[in-house]
């Protein structure tokens, strides 16, 4: 909020310029104010670091109108505000409808200053706030478009989507346009068999809870496609507004869990008919053993019983 200001004051009249920038300085030392005494002075000194514009509204050489669609043409956006003593309803509709930023009648100058100097550093503040939001706005949209996953803000109700970014392309097989127009559109990019799930997932985040979901796509391909979906809702006073998250393909990890499942299951059941194949002659063998012990139980007999024993523990 302590960066310095740079304004063009343009008024034909060169002393009473002159004054306006010595006291707007004086009233605000953030103002760094240069005077110019006709429209073509004034524009020439316009230049990229050029914050606000104050100009008279009749000059010798045109209006301050005419200040104001020369400059926008050069600085998109720039503050111009009308510092005048031409205050007719007429021209005030002029200026409203060339969007002026602001507008000020010479009244007892000396007691304006103060005012002039607040309006200037307002509307200067107002647009460098806007200029910051817009590029943070463009560095998060440039970092969300190198994610894979599909980031995505929609309203409270689902009614309304914020912002989605292209990886929803890839992932849903859709345009964005789709779910731009219609946000409920994604749901028809689901596996028929998934959408009900889907859709009361949906309800829930609405009512304020986390969720986590996975579930199937409906591809043109043969493929199985597999995604997983994290929703959060976000509240402002006690209501759900908005709902953020983000959609990744999980369809790797889904064919990795079940190829490890039919290999544990293919496992399961060698594990199960090598027992069944070894429990029969364990049975004989231990059954021999018990029938020699019987006759003499020598310390060989027992080495036998307990190898049997282990054999029992692996079997099992």
């Amino acid at each position: 909020m302590s960066e310095p200001i740079r304004v063009i004051h343009i008024d034909d009249e060169p002393d009473f310029a002159r004054l306006v920038a010595t006291n707007l300085e004086r009233e605000n030392d953030r103002l760094s104010v240069q005077a110019a005494t006709s429209v073509e002075e004034g524009l020439d000194q316009l230049n990229g670091q050029t914050d606000c514009i104050v100009s008279d509204y009749q000059l010798g050489d045109g209006t301050g109108l005419e200040v104001l669609e020369a400059a926008r043409e050069e600085i998109s956006g720039v503050p111009v505000i009308l510092f005048t003593d031409t205050g007719s309803e007429e021209v005030a509709s002029r200026a409203i409808s060339a969007d002026v930023t602001d507008y000020l009648i010479k009244e007892t100058v000396a007691e304006q200053y103060e005012l002039l100097a607040t309006k200037i550093v307002t509307v200067v503040e107002q647009r460098r706030t806007a200029q910051r939001a817009d590029q943070v706005e463009q560095y998060l949209r440039e970092l969300s478009e190198q994610a894979n996953d599909v980031l995505y803000i929609f309203a409270g109700d689902w009614s309304e989507l914020l912002f989605i970014n292209s990886a929803y392309e890839t992932v849903f097989e859709q345009p964005v346009e789709a779910v731009e127009h219609e946000p409920s559109a994604f749901l028809q990019a689901i596996d028929p068999d998934d959408r009900e799930r889907v859709s009361m997932a949906m309800e829930r985040v609405s009512d304020g809870k986390l969720v986590q979901i996975d579930y199937r796509i409906d591809t043109a391909g043969t493929d199985e496609k597999w995604v997983e979906s994290h929703a959060k809702p976000v509240t402002e006073d006690g209501e759900v507004v908005r709902i953020v998250g983000y959609t990744r393909d999980i369809s790797e990890r889904k064919e990795y869990a079940q190829e490890l499942k039919r290999k544990n299951d293919q496992l399961d059941r060698f594990a199960s008919v090598v027992a069944h194949d070894l429990r029969n002659p364990w049975n004989v063998a231990d059954g021999f053993l018990e029938i020699a012990r019987s006759k003499d139980d020598s310390e060989e007999l027992e080495r036998v019983s307990n190898a049997l024993a282990r054999m029992d523990r692996i079997i099992g």
